[in-house]
């Protein structure tokens, strides 16, 4: 219904001019049919249709009583209403805060963008954010929140339009995390905790009964609240490939699991005395697996690594800054960059065949998702405490 050369000239239209009369765009249309989409696009809600009903019924009635035997147009979609909530005090610890959406990533070596990623707020509705993740599409953002009427994390979805609402996935009273989207678009996996360990569990988008797919032996917990594995869907659909370790004294180690029989596979082997392989990431053609591995000892030296996704050869390193943390391992759509987040909580990419990694400049703090020319990503905040009458 609008166009323009940017995201905030096509939004401030959706938000304050009148779309171009559909006759004026395609004379031949009906002027019943100009009438559906005029009241679909109406920008007060209650001039809208109430429901589908209401507009299937037009529909129906303009179709019987016309003597074309063309299928109506399909009415533009009308942007939503957010829910509008007001609560006496919020305490944003964490906003999941860029959309740093149509930011192009150029197709070459990783020097840093043309001109500044151009961001926008995606979340403002208070409690703890984390680990957001684009659908195949681009579309949707899988994210957990501890909300207002939660105890616990869990998983909700939020359409990458600025006035959608967040839809709940996920209804537990154990933890729920770490979602990852189905190459199809169709089902969100997580992380869950079963009372005595941690599962994997995955549930059918937009809603349904979450399904557990495999226990998970000695997980450990670093970094805080930082569950190990983070986990990730290879692209055909078949494999779940996630960090496991057997105990404490034995590193971390990259495993898969086949979605069809549920056989289990090492596909990473890490060295001995250290503490392994994390936050595995298929690339987008699924011939490689990136991953976080790190050097020997305790603290510190961890790089970015890189090898066959089916586990076959020799993995090779990507990165050689040994850096004091590194997380969040993800590819861009060309799977010629990986992108990870540093100690300090800044987003490097570095080129998947191995250089310096440069820092992404102008947007923070960590969990990146590429879809497309989109980025999603944590920004870290304060915590904002405010006297509300």
């Amino acid at each position: 219904a609008f166009g323009g050369s940017s995201t905030a000239v096509i939004f401030e239209a959706i938000l304050n001019k009148s779309p171009e009369p559909p006759a004026r765009l395609n004379p031949a249309l009906l002027p019943r049919l100009e009438e559906v989409i005029t009241k679909c696009l109406e920008k007060d809600k209650d001039l809208r249709y109430q429901g589908a009903a209401e507009l299937r019924a037009d529909l129906k009635r303009m179709r019987r009583d016309t003597t074309s035997s063309e299928s109506p147009a399909r009415p533009a979609a009308s942007p939503g209403h957010p829910r509008r909530r007001t609560s006496a005090w919020v305490i944003a610890a964490m906003v999941l805060a860029a959309f740093g959406g149509w930011w192009l990533l150029p197709s070459r070596a990783p020097d840093g963008p043309t001109e500044p990623p151009r961001t926008r707020p995606f979340t403002s509705d208070g409690g703890l954010k984390e680990r957001p993740r684009l659908s195949p599409d681009g579309e949707m953002v899988a994210y957990e929140w501890t909300g207002p009427d939660d105890d616990t994390p869990q998983i909700y979805v939020k359409a990458v339009n600025p006035r959608a609402r967040a839809v709940r996935l996920t209804d537990s009273s154990r933890r729920r995390g770490h979602p990852v989207w189905s190459p199809d678009g169709r089902q969100v996996a997580f992380l869950g905790s079963t009372g005595e360990g941690v599962a994997i569990y995955t549930a059918p988008w937009p809603g349904g009964q979450e399904r557990k797919v495999i226990d998970l032996t000695g997980p450990r917990v670093v970094f805080g609240a930082d569950l190990v594995p983070a986990f990730s869907w290879s692209p055909d659909g078949a494999w779940l490939a996630f960090g496991e370790t057997t105990s404490d004294a034995e590193p971390v180690r990259i495993m898969r699991v086949s979605l069809d029989n549920g056989q289990k596979e090492q596909i990473t082997f890490p060295l001995p005395n250290t503490q392994g392989d994390f936050y595995p990431a298929y690339s987008p053609d699924g011939e490689l697996l990136a991953f976080a591995r790190t050097a020997v000892g305790t603290n510190g030296g961890w790089d970015v690594w890189v090898q066959a996704a089916d586990g076959t050869g020799e993995a090779w390193r990507v990165t050689n800054a040994s850096f004091g943390r590194l997380s969040d391992v993800a590819w861009t759509p060309d799977s010629r960059e990986i992108l990870a987040t540093t100690y300090g909580l800044t987003i490097h990419r570095v080129s998947a065949s191995g250089g310096d990694p440069v820092p992404i400049l102008g947007v923070g703090s960590g969990y990146p998702s590429v879809q497309g020319s989109r980025l999603v990503y944590l920004k870290v905040s304060r915590p904002s405490w405010d006297i509300w009458r």
